[in-house]
């Protein structure tokens, strides 16, 4: 996962990317370009769990996706997960790894 720098609560514009991969040695991206559902499942450290839909970096055969936030996803510090849920033809149900990061306080300023 990259987000090219720290998040901070209630940061907007940040962008999460994510290439999925089987578990092969080396990994070998999924091909996810025909998929039928495609989302970010994000866990926060407190609260209910919340879905976004990324789109395709770069056409979804590389495996590819991101998402950029916007106010209101990112509501509380601390350590959160998040996990690509995806389905491919044929009614195909999958969820890639489950990736950590960090969620940093900010500066109460009057």
């Amino acid at each position: 996962m990259s987000t090219g720098s720290a998040i901070h609560v209630e940061d907007a514009g940040t962008t999460f990317e994510v290439t999925v991969t089987d578990d092969c040695v080396p990994p070998v991206a999924i091909d996810l370009s025909s998929a039928t559902l495609l989302e970010f499942c994000f866990q926060p450290p407190t609260g209910a769990p919340f879905a976004r839909t990324p789109v395709f970096v770069s056409g979804g055969t590389d495996g590819k996706l991101s998402y950029v936030t916007v106010a209101g996803d990112l509501v509380s510090a601390g350590s959160w997960k998040l996990q690509v849920h995806y389905v491919l033809p044929g009614n195909i149900e999958r969820r890639a790894d489950v990736l950590s990061f960090v969620v940093k306080e900010n500066v109460q300023c009057p």
